[in-house]
């Protein structure tokens, strides 16, 4: 989790809103920002680990298998 340092806190935030709500509009939501900004702020930490972090499906985002772990592990420092 030493990575966790580089990151900008709001793409963290970003990260562990999308973790928990599931999907752009809700975690939007409750960081009072547009989905846009969501969406930027995660596709930022996906560029910089070099790996995508949530799959997108019909239903919304879920973290991938590699990652659900890093996420649960946001959410707690969050």
């Amino acid at each position: 989790m030493d990575h966790i340092a580089r990151f900008q806190m709001n793409g963290l935030r970003a990260l562990s809103a999308l973790s928990r709500y599931g999907t752009l509009s809700k975690a939007a939501s409750h960081l009072c920002v547009s989905p846009g900004a969501i969406s930027k702020q995660v596709v930022r930490i996906e560029e910089q680990l070099g790996h995508r972090v949530f799959d997108r499906t019909s239903d919304g985002f879920v973290p991938v298998q590699d990652y659900h772990g890093f996420t649960r592990g946001t959410v707690r420092r969050i």
